[in-house]
């Protein structure tokens, strides 16, 4: 086994707090000085990267120090205390069973109408499909750590699922997708893509009856 300089140790709740207000500052300071808000970017598309901008950068130092042997790789536990530090700010969530749902409303028109030309986004969500993206391609729900609850039970926790334009999910796949090089808690087994089906169908009614009263 090789010897690193500082394996991982997790925040106490006052460091977390403060790392995640650090962050908050951060991301309104680097918005403010880029002219950045939801109103004059280019497109959608720079505001989803926006959001993910803090993670990437110190998941990028964290898979440098693991290159050089300082670290040892990341863990679930680390993962999402990245996500909760970087990520949750920007997002919804919607619990239920053994998962969240992250979501931001922004990236979701529930007007927005199908390929078919009969269905919006809601109406697609209450029939347990899921919803086109602003790319005009069905979202992604990303399974932040690799885990499902119903395919690798309740021993690894909460299962994290990120709803993602596929746009974004395919430009970021390498970083959002990692291997057991930088990343000790892949599962030895793939999500069970019926076992997911199921839960999805559930979490896309959830979230349909979740936006429908928030517009309401």
């Amino acid at each position: 086994p090789l010897d690193y300089e500082e394996p991982y140790k997790p925040d106490t709740a006052e460091e977390h707090a403060a790392k995640k207000e650090k962050i908050r500052l951060a991301f309104e300071a680097r918005e403010k000085e880029r002219g950045l808000t939801k109103k004059n970017l280019n497109s959608i598309f720079e505001l989803e990267e926006s959001y993910w901008e803090s993670y990437f950068e110190v998941l990028l130092e964290r898979k440098e120090s693991i290159d050089t042997k300082k670290d040892a790789p990341l863990t679930k536990g680390e993962l999402e205390s990245f996500f909760d530090i970087h990520l949750e700010p920007h997002y919804k969530t919607l619990r239920f069973g053994r998962y969240c749902l992250f979501y931001a409303k922004e990236f979701i028109d529930l007007g927005r109408v199908d390929d078919t030309g009969k269905r919006t986004n809601l109406q697609r969500l209450q029939r347990k499909l899921c919803p086109i993206g602003y790319d005009n391609k069905e979202m992604n729900f990303h399974h932040f750590t690799l885990h499902d609850a119903k395919t690798h039970g309740t021993s690894y926790g909460t299962t994290y699922i990120v709803l993602l334009s596929d746009k974004f999910h395919k430009k970021y796949s390498g970083l959002l997708h990692l291997t057991d090089t930088y990343y000790s808690s892949v599962p030895r087994k793939r999500v069970d893509r019926n076992l997911w089906g199921k839960a999805r169908q559930t979490m896309c009614l959830k979230l349909s009856k979740t936006l429908n009263q928030s517009q309401g």
